[in-house]
């Protein structure tokens, strides 16, 4: 049975996007930090540095009529608490329908490539549900979906 780690988590984001016609682009940043707890419980001694990761996204859209096309990318660097390279990239393209006012239809396709060392999963695939990448594995995924707001 493993051990528990107790750990105190800091996340800080920023967001802004630009919108002019029917394109918006916008920009996102994150740094997470994860250090082990004052309490000194777990595998690391208090204080330690368990994560620090900084990631970054730059999304843009194009809607006309009932059409919208997206396309983002990201990019999470290589964990600095750590010596592995375990960072990632992704691309993401999507077209999406509104068939009428509450209801979409949407068509996505993704590529996510981590490094040597990193294990990020696409939250939509069987790869979320059954344990999630292998680091340095990579995944492409094609999703169909469709949202009716009530």
């Amino acid at each position: 049975i493993g051990q528990l780690v107790f750990a105190d988590q800091r996340s800080d984001s920023l967001y802004g996007s630009y919108t002019w016609g029917g394109w918006k682009l916008g920009a996102l940043w994150n740094k997470s930090k994860l250090t082990a707890a004052a309490t000194g419980a777990g595998l690391a001694p208090a204080g330690t540095e368990l994560g620090n990761r900084t990631a970054w996204s730059i999304p843009l859209r194009y809607a006309t009529g009932p059409h919208t096309f997206m396309a983002t990318y990201t990019k999470a660097q290589d964990d600095s608490a750590t010596a592995a390279q375990d960072g990632a990239k992704m691309w993401a393209l999507t077209y999406a329908y509104s068939l009428s006012k509450r209801t979409h239809v949407a068509l996505s396709w993704g590529d996510l490539k981590n490094a040597g060392g990193g294990a990020y999963t696409p939250y939509v695939s069987s790869a979320s549900t059954n344990g999630g990448l292998a680091p340095g594995e990579s995944a492409r995924n094609i999703t169909l979906g469709m949202r009716h707001n009530f």
